[in-house]
């Protein structure tokens, strides 16, 4: 199996040699598709993160959700090495932050609970919606304690088969491409009995 590391560094660069057109093409799909999504669609409260070299393109999306949502993005708190969820009312409300990417100036700070639903990024998915971080672990100390619904944005070129995970990584619900929605099989296991 191929390493994190090795992972990273391929998807970057697969990533880094898309055009501007083929980022906003494959993004206006991916939208499609989340908007599409019966659990973003119901949401009243939502979470995306700032896009920045080429990520899913995510402004059209948060810019299109904020008359009928409350939509929060991330802010980094650098000494707790934390994400801070902030309520927006306009893509006015951004300024570059920490590792320049547009965080919230100030606002309504969002509390992790009463939020539906987050959308992650990531640099590689697998099957099973584990994700691949940049390895600063902010968003699996994040996810750790939100019940909500976890969705990921990719390319359909970031979803592998399977990404090495440990125990501290957390899946996803769903994974959304320009091609596709995976969502996470969950197990069931039914008891059978006389009673």
């Amino acid at each position: 199996m191929v390493s994190k590391k090795q992972l990273r560094k391929k998807m970057l660069k697969k990533r880094n040699d898309l055009t501007l057109g083929e980022v906003e093409e494959k993004s206006r799909r991916i939208k499609k598709n989340l908007f599409t999504l019966e659990e973003f669609a119901s949401a009243g409260k939502v979470a995306f993160y700032a896009s920045f070299n080429n990520e899913v393109a995510t402004y059209e999306m948060i810019n299109d959700s904020l008359p009928n949502k409350k939509v929060a993005l991330p802010k980094v708190e650098p000494a707790r090495k934390a994400l801070e969820m902030h309520y927006i009312t306009s893509l006015d409300n951004l300024k570059n932050g920490v590792y320049g990417i547009s965080e919230p100036i100030k606002g309504n700070k969002a509390n992790l609970e009463e939020i539906d639903v987050i959308i992650v990024p990531g640099i590689a998915f697998d099957l099973d919606c584990n994700r691949l971080g940049y390895g600063k672990g902010y968003y699996d100390k994040l996810l750790q304690n939100f019940k909500g619904v976890k969705i990921g944005l990719a390319y359909e070129f970031q979803l592998v088969e399977k990404i090495p995970t440990k125990k501290f990584d957390i899946p996803l619900d769903f994974i959304i491409t320009d091609e596709r929605v995976r969502q996470k099989i969950r197990l069931k296991f039914f008891s059978f009995n006389d009673e």
